[in-house]
């Protein structure tokens, strides 16, 4: 049995094993690698030399919550704007 990533933009959408002719299984324009005992999974990332590595973890940025005087200040906008509805 054979192990066959397929790519989308060279990223791993799906892994497959199967001891089919993957030619037959799918459409032609799908792209189908072979990765037997390569451990690959959804999300990795073909590297332009034909290996493939791990998706880059996206940077985590934290945003600090709102201060009471910043929520005190829309909750005073957002009365404005209700009271303006009210009004009209």
């Amino acid at each position: 049995m054979k192990t066959y990533a397929r790519l989308e933009n060279h990223v791993v959408a799906e892994v497959i094993n199967t001891t089919g002719d993957i030619a037959k299984l799918f459409h032609p324009s799908l792209v189908w690698v072979e990765v037997t005992g390569k451990g690959i999974q959804v999300g990795w990332v073909q590297n332009t030399d034909g290996t493939f590595a791990p998706s880059p973890s996206p940077a985590v940025t934290t945003v600090p919550p709102p201060s009471v005087a910043e929520l005190l200040t829309e909750l005073t906008a957002m009365r404005a704007q209700v009271a303006q509805l009210h009004a009209g």
